[in-house]
């Protein structure tokens, strides 16, 4: 994949990049390799955040559904984080 080209291949080399659409058993930092070859990778150590922001829903109806959606990016970006703050 390159910016907004796609090119559907059949296998993927050590080294190669991919990337995979629709998937829901794999995240960011997933390890895809045979499973007769286990790879063992390194952790990846990522910076803590430096910018905060407070977000709330519109309605208290909202709130379980916001919830969900932060909890989905936080699955998928290991800087992203999520703070409720009771006081407010």
């Amino acid at each position: 994949m390159h910016a907004n080209k796609r090119e559907d291949v059949e296998e993927l080399g050590a080294g190669d990049l991919g990337a995979i659409v629709g998937s829901r058993d794999v995240i960011t930092g997933t390890t895809l390799c045979d499973e007769e070859k286990l790879v063992q990778l390194e952790t990846m150590h990522f910076p803590e955040p430096v910018v905060s922001v407070a977000v709330e829903p519109k309605t208290k109806a909202d709130q379980a559904k916001l919830a969900a959606s932060l909890a989905k990016f936080a699955i998928e970006d290991p800087t992203f984080r999520i703070k409720t703050d009771e006081e407010t």
